[in-house]
């Protein structure tokens, strides 16, 4: 008995040592939309944000604001875009510009109106925020926004 209690330690703690070393889950960097080419960012050698948001989403609307200031404080350190997934009868225009005006988002916004973009990177809710490094790397995957200063190196 003692010997099976030891060797469910043992291989427990092997498995979360190797839980640790896995390679972070990359992203299809292939992926594009009219106003976003994400292998171009990534090129450019910056972490890339992508943010995901509905006008109607109320989480969405508490996180714009906090977002909009990071994308200007670390403006040359991380690229931000914003996502808004679905066509018109989703999030009419008309709607989106208002919320991009009511929560001063600076950084580029752009409709990815089949969904496809949006199902290639497996996000199923908004606001979803993924920060990519420059290999495609996925950071950071949640629905608040991240430490920063922690994700820059600052």
């Amino acid at each position: 008995m003692a010997r099976l209690l030891l060797l469910t330690a043992i291989l427990s703690a092997l498995a979360l040592a190797c839980a640790g070393s896995a390679p972070a889950p990359t992203v299809p960097t292939d992926a594009a939309l009219p106003g976003l080419d994400l292998a171009a960012e990534l090129a450019r050698g910056e972490p890339v944000v992508l943010v995901w948001w509905l006008p109607w989403c109320e989480s969405c609307a508490h996180e714009a604001p906090g977002l909009a200031l990071a994308a200007k404080r670390f403006a040359g350190r991380l690229r931000f875009f914003g996502i808004v997934p679905g066509g018109e009868q989703d999030a009419p225009q008309a709607e989106v510009e208002a919320f991009v005006l009511r929560h001063g988002i600076g950084y580029p916004t752009v409709r990815d109106r089949t969904g496809d973009f949006t199902r290639s990177f497996r996000v199923d809710g908004t606001p979803t925020i993924l920060v990519l490094d420059p290999s495609g790397e996925v950071r950071y995957r949640g629905s608040r926004a991240p430490d920063w200063n922690a994700l820059v190196g600052a």
